[in-house]
């Protein structure tokens, strides 16, 4: 099954509160490619990693497309946990 993906206001910190990515709003339909490039450091892992839900200091709305994961995510548990504990 392939769900829709949106991410509003998503930021992740560094332990020292260094901000290391800034995704203001980002959709992506199913059925959709996307290719993410960018020179070395960009934060193209980050930003796989945080939609993964692996990274600590994370803020902002990942969205899977089921409305019971619309809440704020604040830690390490995946998306997937973190609609169980919403």
């Amino acid at each position: 099954m392939t769900l829709p993906l949106s991410v509003e206001a998503l930021q992740v910190r560094a332990e020292s509160g260094q901000l290391l990515l800034d995704i203001p709003h980002l959709a992506l339909e199913p059925g959709r490619s996307l290719g993410i490039r960018g020179p070395s450091g960009a934060g193209k892992s980050t930003l796989l990693y945080a939609l993964s839900g692996l990274l600590d200091h994370l803020e902002g709305h990942i969205g899977w497309g089921i409305p019971t994961w619309s809440s704020f995510l604040s830690g390490v548990a995946p998306p997937f946990a973190s609609a169980m504990w919403a």
